[in-house]
């Protein structure tokens, strides 16, 4: 009861500081101090007297403070006031932070000393764990995981977006964070980030795959969920399909009777493109060499044969007339633009006034 209690707390105080109107010294401060200001905001409020460290941070922002100065931001009352202030979404979202700090416990021998060891290397990306920046394979209890190290404010943000797709397969399911060392354990999906595929692999991708793959994101817009649909986020593996990583969100952009976000902007046309893409070359690397120029338009009429396969598996999984007509729209313009592409870079008298002479 008692350690409920105190994560409780802590998550509550970190929701309030993602959205109540903090300068940086003042928020950063009550990071430095979270677990006691967590445990007396309710009842002394947040408070404090100004230390060299926050002299020091004012003045980074060109602002002056004596030493010593009594620095009062909220009061016992209108934290509580700003806490009960806030929605079903929200106390849901606090309620699945403290089930995850929580959670941490049963890793966290495991995990300072891996914390420990990193430590001990010049550059982590030494780690033979390394996948990506701050972000590691480890096995804990036997099992897979991997492991994301980021500043306490961070980890606060992943767990409120991954909070909205808790228990689909498919997306990034965390099993376990914390706050006060700054990790967040999360299962791991299989398969590599879509940005380190080749062309081929991305062609190989079987059409029930794409099929899977969009249906999933017709999840995640009925869980609201929030995405920052990047290659490096969206994963992809030749057996499971894909998978869809690091979601983040903030109390300051949660509202409790928000609407989903709209189907084609935030889910559906940022996935068509970067399959579409990732099966061309980007034209800025287009040289005057003529191998170069050829491998460019095989890369188009690529792009140009995944639009056809995508587009009666995508249209097929809308039922709005509207957002069918709109997607479609979006594929034909696309379809254009190569076709075009490959019209002009097929052209000598374009390539002459576009590069002079070619090398051959």
């Amino acid at each position: 009861m008692f350690a409920e209690r105190r994560h409780r707390r802590i998550a509550q105080l970190m929701g309030f500081l993602s959205e109540a109107d903090f300068g940086y010294p003042d928020r950063d401060t009550l990071y430095d101090r979270l677990v006691f200001f967590a445990t007396r905001a309710a009842f002394l409020g947040l408070n404090f007297s100004a230390d060299e460290k926050y002299v020091g941070r004012l003045a980074d922002w060109y602002e002056e403070v004596e030493l010593g100065t009594k620095i009062s931001l909220f009061s016992a009352k209108e934290y509580r006031q700003h806490l009960k202030s806030w929605g079903v979404e929200k106390r849901r979202i606090i309620s699945y932070m403290v089930e995850k700090t929580l959670a941490y416990k049963q890793y966290e021998p495991k995990v300072k000393l891996f914390l420990e060891q990193l430590k001990q290397l010049e550059n982590s990306k030494d780690h033979p764990d390394h996948i990506a920046q701050d972000v590691f394979n480890i096995k804990l209890n036997g099992k897979d995981y991997v492991i994301k190290i980021r500043h306490m404010r961070n980890v606060s943000d992943y767990l409120m977006g991954t909070s909205y797709i808790a228990g689909e397969d498919h997306f990034e399911q965390i099993v376990a964070a914390s706050f006060e060392d700054g990790v967040i354990i999360s299962e791991k999906i299989p398969g590599k980030q879509f940005d380190q595929l080749s062309a081929e692999e991305v062609m190989s991708i079987s059409d029930e795959q794409i099929c899977r793959g969009f249906k999933s994101l017709l999840q995640a817009q009925d869980r609201r969920l929030p995405m920052e649909n990047k290659s490096k986020n969206i994963m992809y593996d030749h057996e499971e399909g894909f998978g869809f990583i690091d979601f983040i969100s903030f109390f300051s952009a949660i509202e409790d009777n928000e609407g989903a976000s709209d189907l084609l902007d935030y889910y559906f046309i940022p996935l068509f493109r970067i399959i579409v893409h990732s099966v061309g070359i980007p034209f800025w690397l287009i040289t005057n060499n003529r191998q170069s120029i050829k491998d460019y338009i095989l890369g188009c009429q690529r792009e140009l044969a995944m639009i056809d396969r995508m587009k009666p598996i995508v249209l097929e999984l809308l039922t709005s007339p509207e957002d069918k007509a709109r997607m479609a729209k979006v594929m034909d313009d696309d379809c254009d633009y190569f076709t075009q592409e490959i019209k002009a870079y097929q052209d000598e008298k374009f390539l002459i006034e576009k590069f002079g002479e070619i090398e051959e």
